[in-house]
């Protein structure tokens, strides 16, 4: 994982100089790797997927600050491009012990995995958020998940993510991700049952 503590990064830095000073770090292991440059650059920044944000979007009014504690409230995120974003949709009832969150946008696959196994398949609904990334003619897109699957070389660790819509067509999670062929080793890693809502 890339991470502040990994390259001895300091982390009370603020958040625009961390990820600046996290990218340099990706660009030097990727001139000083051997191989296939363009693949190995984009696995270092794969693993710079997130949601960002800095000081002038906190929220600064007192009184929204207190209602929404625990939580620190944000006026603004910001989307990296590189990240697949996910939309989750909780369904709240009385025994949710959590009123404030609503919906969650989680920046990639693993963390998909993560939020939806802590809130329960059959509690919430998942979109894909499709992003235009600064083209003036790109769509964005709001895509029902159905499921998620992973694909691997047998033999290697490394997991590549397609999502599975509505109509059964699967959409790898990001556009680097090779294709799956014959031997590749398939696991089923998130299976949301859209019917039952």
């Amino acid at each position: 994982m890339l991470s502040p503590e990994r390259f001895n990064v300091d982390r009370e830095m603020p958040s625009e100089r961390l990820i600046v000073a996290l990218l340099h770090i990706a660009k030097r292991d990727y001139a000083e790797t051997p191989g296939p440059r363009d693949i190995i650059y984009k696995l270092k920044l794969r693993e710079l997927k997130m949601l960002l944000t800095h000081a002038q979007w906190a929220e600064s009014n007192p009184a929204k600050q207190k209602l929404s504690a625990p939580h620190r409230p944000w006026r603004c995120v910001g989307i990296s491009a590189e990240s697949p974003i996910f939309f989750v949709d909780l369904f709240w009832g009385p025994d949710n012990p959590d009123q404030a969150i609503r919906s969650v946008l989680v920046s990639s696959p693993e963390e998909l995995i993560e939020i939806v196994t802590e809130v329960g398949p059959d509690r919430c609904r998942v979109f894909h958020l499709g992003l235009a990334n600064g083209r003036r003619d790109g769509q964005p897109a709001l895509t029902e998940v159905t499921g998620l699957r992973s694909h691997r070389a047998p033999g290697n660790p490394m997991k590549w993510y397609v999502y599975a819509d509505a109509q059964g067509c699967q959409h790898a999670c990001v556009s680097w991700s090779p294709r799956a062929d014959e031997t590749s080793v398939w696991e089923e890693e998130l299976v949301l049952n859209i019917r039952a809502l």
